[in-house]
């Protein structure tokens, strides 16, 4: 008979080691305690001692669910679990407690399914005050409560605490004089002594009036009839003015002048002049800066609109009469301005005839900024971008746009009075001047070539049908003439390759441009002849680690030669190829050497053993001592036991997960499977990072490639304690700190300076709030910045026409048509000494209003109903706008 033997891991014959971190063997279960100290590498735990150990070591802890509802219960709290904590976020009355917003609601035992009120406790969010100023219960104060820091002296001694307060508010603002040496202020009032009481009783402006005029003096100055100053006249803020209508005269004698010291400035835009039509100044030694402008009267039969084109078409009186220019006449040429204001028929009309015409509709003639403005010749009084063409029309260059708007256009008007002194020619004519001396259109047909001075044959090419053919020819870049016929040429494209072949000097040259090789001049014997297995060859596509065989005759394929056949093709004979094989002597045995693979033990006369069934799962082992082999029962091991080493079968994931089996050892990939989340449900542990409410870390934290995250659109706070700071440490590159887009693709970033660039820390501190539009950060130079207006470009406002109602911005402009509100920004946001201006451009009521409880000029807001006022307003930087 035969015995099947199988290989024994572990030993010989005469016992199994016991296992160990480097020798597989028999181990023995871990005791409770031995499990517990944690200590011992020799033992193995079972699946429910590991589960012992983790619940013994894991703790719980309260863990944050979210708000509550408290009016409508919200979410559910039947299947709430202990340590479950909520915030209130609307108040109401449930659960046998009132609740406030803010309040903690906290389950200090598992529900089960429904709700009891004893499982719920209140935290409050806020402390009792035990106390006030020493005051118990419901405390309320007053002035005689709250102990006062001056001593009254100036008010009856009532209450000593409130009469302090109040002397100490008088100081403060100094709303009390003192009694030794008063200092009044504001309008004092005193009782008006008797006529001739000469006591120390104050003497009332009253006293002094009547005492004045007894004495014969006057009690009002306008009482003198030839007043004369003392000194110079301070008017105090006040102003000199008339009554009904009356003039003011300043009329200095003889050849004194009136010297004015100031701007001499009108109290409104736009509304007075300087002398009128009839009462002129004979001079002015000034600079001017506004439009020159003249009276004028309009006979143009019809009404004339602001900004139309005039001339001067005769005299009514001493007054110029004008109408509306045209440049396709010079009866109605040249214009002498633009018409300030509209004017009807026969009405007096105002002409601008240099300078800024302001609030101009630059769309009526669809003119755009910068553009030069001529005399129209197709329409009367119109206005054109383009000069007009043709012998027959005149050219004018009436003035600029500066401004292009719908309403607050300005054009720059100048150039009045004269047309251009050469007009427009009509093609194929030249100015040929004439027995008169002036120069008169000329066709130049009609002018005979021989007047000039010119020999025709030796100055110009004589005539030929190639030349006329080339002539005809049209050409572009990078094309050359050929012929075509006798004298006749045409046009074909030449290269820049071309270009250089045909310019070689000899065929060496023309080779080298056209990149010809040696090749190029060889004869066809120097090259390899045509043949079927190379054309086999260079039609194969080759790789790495390839090689070429046949496949029939001159055929040609590709197939994988890898290292191991390249090792085995280099060897110099067969005995080399065997030893690259790895193959041992046995290679070249017969195959009589060996047992044939059905011969059975019974083969081997050595072998010693006793046939029965009673040696299953024998082994074959050998006794060195006899020399032979023999066949003994297997060594075998008790089962492992918390006090025995033996047999211990290895757990399965299943089952470490289980943590049920009692004979089962785990090693280390069991532990990975473990969720300790599954191993109890009692709440003593947690079951994740989220459930510890105050977690620290033991190291540094590696996030292995991984983001830290929120759930929910939650933030991801990290909040240092005290003086604490969040650091983003360098390592071989500053920190620095990337803010992705919304799809995680790019980023903008902040970046620290390079080591060599900073020598100390630099902490910047941010503003407390926004700055306005258009403001800039700036640092005070100790690393507080703020918002402040860009300086730079030479300052000014920002123009904007509105129509309807608006929220200002500093350093505007706005033009208001129509009743409409504007409202200023807030003081406190705008650097004292901002400004906002404000012009009325109609005739409706323009509100300007503050914002919040700022003022303007201690009012709400300010109406605006005359065309064109302008006001400006100045911010104090705090609480309120200043008029100028």
């Amino acid at each position: 008979m035969s015995i099947g033997a199988k290989p024994w891991e572990g030993g010989g014959a005469a016992s199994v080691p016991d296992a160990s971190e480097t020798t597989k063997g028999k181990i023995r279960i871990a005791t409770p305690a031995e499990a517990a100290t944690g200590t011992d590498d020799l033992t193995a735990m079972t699946p429910l001692t590991v589960k012992e150990r983790i619940d013994a070591a894991v703790t719980g802890g309260v863990q944050y669910k979210g708000t509550f509802n408290a009016t409508a219960g919200t979410p559910s709290l039947a299947n709430a679990e202990k340590g479950d904590l909520y915030i209130i976020d609307t108040l109401g009355t449930i659960y046998g407690q009132t609740w406030a917003v803010g309040d903690h609601l906290l389950i200090n035992e598992d529900m089960g399914g429904s709700i009891t009120n004893s499982k719920i406790d209140k935290v409050d969010n806020t402390d009792a005050v035990t106390s006030v100023n020493t005051l118990t219960g419901p405390v309320v104060l007053n002035g005689g409560n709250v102990e006062a820091d001056y001593t009254a002296t100036s008010y009856i001694a009532s209450s000593n605490n409130i009469n302090g307060h109040l002397e100490g508010i008088d100081d403060e603002f100094l709303l009390t004089a003192t009694l030794a040496d008063p200092d009044f202020t504001g309008t004092p009032t005193a009782p008006t002594a008797t006529q001739g009481d000469n006591s120390t009783q104050i003497a009332t402006t009253a006293y002094v009036d009547t005492a004045v005029a007894g004495a014969g003096g006057i009690s009002s100055v306008v009482e003198d009839t030839t007043p004369q100053l003392g000194g110079d006249l301070d008017v105090n803020g006040q102003t000199i003015t008339s009554a009904s209508n009356g003039d003011v005269t300043i009329d200095p004698n003889g050849t004194g002048d009136l010297v004015v010291g100031a701007d001499l400035m009108p109290d409104a835009d736009a509304t007075h002049y300087i002398g009128d039509e009839n009462t002129r100044f004979i001079s002015a030694y000034t600079n001017l800066n506004g439009a020159i402008q003249f009276k004028a009267k309009n006979d143009q039969g019809a009404s004339i609109s602001k900004g139309q084109a005039v001339y001067i078409k005769g005299v009514s009186g001493t007054v110029p009469t004008v109408g509306l220019a045209r440049a396709n006449s010079a009866s109605t040429m040249p214009a002498f301005g633009l018409a300030l204001t509209d004017a009807n028929d026969q009405a007096e009309v105002q002409v601008v005839t240099f300078g800024n015409l302001t609030d101009y509709n630059t769309t009526t003639y669809s003119l755009s900024a910068n553009q030069t403005v001529y005399v129209s010749s197709a329409t009367a009084g119109a206005l054109t971008n383009t000069a007009p063409s043709g012998e027959s029309n005149l050219i004018q260059n009436i003035g600029r746009v500066v401004r292009a708007d719908a309403s607050a256009g300005i054009i720059k008007v100048g150039g009045a009075g004269r047309s251009n002194a050469t007009p427009n020619l009509d093609d194929g004519k030249i100015f040929l001047g004439d027995a008169s001396n002036q120069a008169v259109s000329t066709a130049l047909s009609a002018i005979n070539l021989s007047s000039f001075n010119d020999d025709l044959t030796s100055t110009y090419q004589p005539l030929d049908a190639g030349l006329t053919s080339i002539s005809g020819l049209t050409t572009s870049a990078d094309k050359m003439i050929y012929t075509t016929a006798s004298d006749t040429y045409a046009v074909t494209p030449i290269s820049a390759a071309g270009r250089s072949f045909v310019s070689a000097n000899d065929a060496g040259a023309q080779r080298s441009a056209l990149g010809l090789g040696t090749a190029a001049t060889s004869d066809s014997s120097d090259f390899q002849p045509t043949d079927a297995g190379l054309t086999s060859i260079s039609g194969l596509t080759t790789a790495a680690n390839k090689m070429i065989y046949t496949t029939g005759s001159d055929t040609y394929a590709v197939t994988d030669l890898t290292s191991a056949g390249r090792a085995l093709l280099d060897d110099a004979d067969a005995a080399a190829q065997r030893t690259t094989l790895g193959l041992g002597t046995a290679a070249t045995s017969d195959s009589g050497d060996f047992l044939a693979s059905t011969a059975g033990l019974n083969d081997l006369a050595d072998v010693s053993f006793t046939a029965g069934a009673g040696i299953d799962n024998y082994i074959l082992t050998y006794d060195n001592s006899t020399t032979s082999w023999g066949a003994e029962a297997a060594p075998t091991a008790a089962a492992a036991s918390e006090t025995t080493a033996g047999v211990i079968e290895i757990a399965t994931n299943a089952e470490a997960q289980a943590a049920l089996a009692t004979d089962k050892a785990l090693v280390p990939s069991n532990i990975g499977s473990i969720d300790t989340g599954d191993l109890n449900d009692d709440g003593t542990y947690l079951k994740n990072l989220s459930e510890d409410t105050t977690p620290q870390l033991g190291a540094d934290l590696d996030v292995n490639g991984n983001a830290i995250t929120s759930a929910s659109n939650g933030l991801v706070e990290i909040t240092p304690n005290g003086t604490g700071a969040v650091k983003l440490g360098g390592n071989t590159n500053p920190a620095e700190l990337r803010f992705f887009d919304e799809a995680g693709t790019n980023y903008v970033a902040l970046k620290a300076p390079a080591d060599a660039s900073i020598s100390a820390d630099e902490t910047f501190t941010l503003p407390a709030t926004d700055g306005t539009n258009g403001q800039v950060l700036q640092t005070n130079g100790s690393g507080v910045l703020s918002f402040v207006d860009q300086s730079g470009g030479g300052g000014g406002f920002t123009y904007s026409a509105v129509s309807t109602a608006t929220t200002a911005q500093a350093d505007y402009h706005y033009s208001v048509t129509g009743t409409t509100t504007i409202t200023l920004p807030a003081a406190s946001g705008v650097t004292a000494g901002g400004q906002v201006r404000v012009k009325v451009m109609g005739s409706n009521t323009v509100t300007v209003s503050r914002s919040s409880t700022d003022t303007i000029d201690g009012q709400t807001s300010i109406s605006m109903a005359v065309q064109y006022q302008s006001l400006t307003f100045v911010s104090n930087g705090s609480n309120g706008w200043e008029i100028v």
